[in-house]
C-alpha cells in the first residue's frame, strides 16, 4: 500500500492524482502506460483481468472506490500491467482533493 500525497510509483511509471485525473508520467516524451477503468470494486485483489484492448486510454478520471489496469507501453514496459485501486480521497479544509490513498500490485498477472 502507498500513501503519498500527489504521486506515486506503481513499477511501470509514475502516476499523478490531479484534478481527479491518473496522469502519467513522461521519460523523454515516451508514454509508459495506459489505463482502463474496471469498475467499483471491494479493493485492487477484486481485480483478476485484464481489460479489452478497447478499454485503454492514456489517462482516466479517478474515482473512490474505483479499480484501474496500467498496461505498459513503452519499450522497457511492453506487455507488463499494474493493478490500481482508489481507496479514499484526501482533501484541504477547502474540501479540494489534494491526494489519494491508492493501494497498487505490481506486477499483476492475472
Amino acid at each position: 500500500m502507498k500513501r503519498n500525497l500527489g504521486l506515486t510509483d506503481v513499477g511501470i511509471g509514475t502516476i499523478t492524482m490531479s484534478q481527479f485525473h491518473v496522469i502519467e508520467s513522461h521519460n523523454h516524451d515516451e508514454r509508459r502506460f495506459d489505463i482502463a477503468y474496471v469498475g467499483i470494486v471491494s479493493g485492487s485483489g477484486s481485480i483478476q483481468s485484464i481489460p479489452e484492448e478497447n478499454l485503454f486510454t492514456d489517462s482516466y478520471a479517478v474515482i473512490e472506490k474505483g479499480g484501474y489496469v496500467l498496461r505498459g507501453t513503452g519499450s522497457e514496459n511492453q506487455g507488463k500491467y499494474a493493478r490500481l485501486y482508489v481507496d479514499h480521497f484526501f482533501k484541504n479544509d477547502e474540501g479540494e482533493i489534494i491526494g489519494a490513498e491508492v493501494k497498487y500490485q505490481y506486477p499483476f498477472i492475472p
